[in-house]
């Protein structure tokens, strides 16, 4: 079973994954799709990733390197996840996001960038 939500804006589709794997095969998973780990940089974007997902627990697109969250598209996070294991990936755990080892295994999303192609006229 796979989750679908579309997201705004509209080129962009974040997918739920059920598979249940720690967090770099998480990541391979999706790569391995054509997609990315998700980011959720903005509060809708994060609150649509929670509606998707429900009650699991899940990875997303961001780590921490030399101190500072950020996600995978670049963007520091705004909130940083609460920090009580000393882990570097972020995990949404019990509905807030938390950092991890990245070992446990947990459900993930994906997300799906759309490229929108114009024509040009000569």
């Amino acid at each position: 079973m796979v989750f679908f939500s579309k997201v705004y804006p509209k080129d962009k589709v974040f997918v739920g994954i059920p598979d249940r794997l720690d967090w770099t095969r998480s990541q391979q998973n999706c790569e391995w799709l054509g997609w990315r780990l998700a980011s959720a940089e903005s509060s809708s974007l994060m609150n649509r990733t929670v509606a998707l997902m429900q009650n699991n627990d899940y990875w997303l697109g961001a780590t921490k390197e030399s101190g500072v969250w950020s996600w995978f598209s670049g963007a520091v996070m705004s909130t940083p996840p609460t920090e009580d294991s000393g882990g570097t990936f972020l995990l949404m755990w019990n509905g807030s996001l938390d950092d991890a080892s990245g070992t446990d295994e947990n459900m993930h999303v994906c997300k799906i960038t759309f490229k929108l192609w114009h024509s040009v006229s000569q």
